[in-house]
């Protein structure tokens, strides 16, 4: 891209770049007014809510606070018109952004499981040898959860670049079989 193709398209350039803009803003919005609609529903009814929902709210709030606004901006990258190099270069961005996004909650939903094992296996009880045999094997299981689906995301994430897209399909063939072995491995030591 030259210089006088951007002054002559300045036009296009900035409404496209307003509409980027008023995505990410939009996708923030988005994101306040599910917090508070989920805010105010589990107030209102959090014996109903329960651990799990809130649980779940709780983990995700994070990841939802990217995935909200990369999903707007998704939606409005048809109606932009940028030099082609440039929007291939924000498509993939966004391609990149959503493999995290994903891979953050999935690994947060590790914690899901966490909060309702240990509300039900609780350590201040008088006899707790059986709960803090379930929290030593769940900090286990939700370290290598987390190592794994960071490593699937690196693999994936490394599939959108031709160069490296041969790592990327053997880093990923090598977490299956890894996840495979600690599975192996694990279930004498997790075993109930």
């Amino acid at each position: 891209m030259n210089w006088q193709s951007i002054i002559d398209n300045w036009r296009e350039l900035l409404l496209s770049g307003g509409l980027l803009v008023g995505a990410v803003l939009a996708g923030i919005l988005l994101h306040l007014l599910f917090s508070l609609i989920t805010r105010i529903a589990l107030g209102r009814n959090a014996e109903r809510g329960g651990l799990i929902v809130s649980s779940v709210i709780r983990h995700v709030k994070g990841p939802l606070r990217l995935a909200l606004p990369l999903l707007v901006v998704a939606a409005v990258i048809p109606f932009i018109q940028l030099p082609e190099k440039l929007l291939d270069l924000l498509r993939h961005g966004i391609s990149i952004l959503t493999i995290a996004v994903i891979a953050w909650i999935v690994a947060r939903s590790a914690s899901v499981l966490e909060d309702y094992l240990f509300d039900k296996y609780k350590l201040d009880s008088e006899d707790n040898l059986k709960a803090r045999k379930i929290y030593t094997q769940m900090v286990y299981l939700k370290r290598a959860f987390a190592v794994i689906v960071g490593v699937i995301a690196l693999a994936l994430i490394l599939m959108n670049f031709d160069k490296v897209r041969q790592l990327g399909t053997t880093i990923l063939a090598s977490a299956g079989i890894v996840g495979i072995v600690l599975g192996f491995a694990s279930q004498r030591s997790i075993a109930l």
